[in-house]
C-alpha cells in the first residue's frame, strides 16, 4: 500500500473525528442554555428585538379585563360535611394484630 495515501486516510478520519467532537461540544452547549425549557431562547430574541406595541391604537386595559360578577367581597369555600367520631371497628371487620412482646432474653454476642 502506498504510504502517502495511507497517511491521507488517516488525517480524514483525523479531521472527522475533530468535527464530529466540535457538533458534538455545540450540541451540548445548546442544550445547556436552553436548559428544561425554552425561556433562555426566548429572553435572548427579546433582547435583540423586544416587542412594541403600535402607537396608532389606544391602548387600555390589560391581560386581564373585569369581566363582571363580585368585584369584592369574602369568597368562601364549598360546605364541609360534618365529621362523626370513630367508635372502632365495625363487627366482623378486620383489627389489627396486637403488638409483638418484647423478648427478655440476651442478644447473641451481647456479653451477658
Amino acid at each position: 500500500m502506498n504510504p502517502c495515501r495511507t497517511a491521507r486516510r488517516s488525517a480524514l478520519k483525523r479531521r472527522h473525528a475533530v468535527l464530529l467532537a466540535a457538533q458534538t461540544a455545540a450540541a451540548l452547549v445548546l442544550l445547556g442554555f436552553a436548559g428544561c425549557s425554552t425561556a433562555p431562547i426566548a429572553d435572548l430574541l427579546d433582547f435583540f428585538s423586544p416587542g412594541r406595541i403600535p402607537a396608532a391604537k389606544d391602548v387600555s386595559g390589560g391581560v386581564c379585563v373585569p369581566q363582571g360578577g363580585p368585584a369584592s367581597g369574602v369568597l368562601v369555600g364549598p360546605p364541609v360535611a360534618p365529621t362523626v367520631p370513630f367508635k372502632g371497628v365495625p363487627p366482623g371487620g378486620f383489627e389489627p394484630p396486637p403488638p409483638a412482646p418484647i423478648s427478655q432474653t440476651p442478644l447473641p454476642g451481647s456479653g451477658k
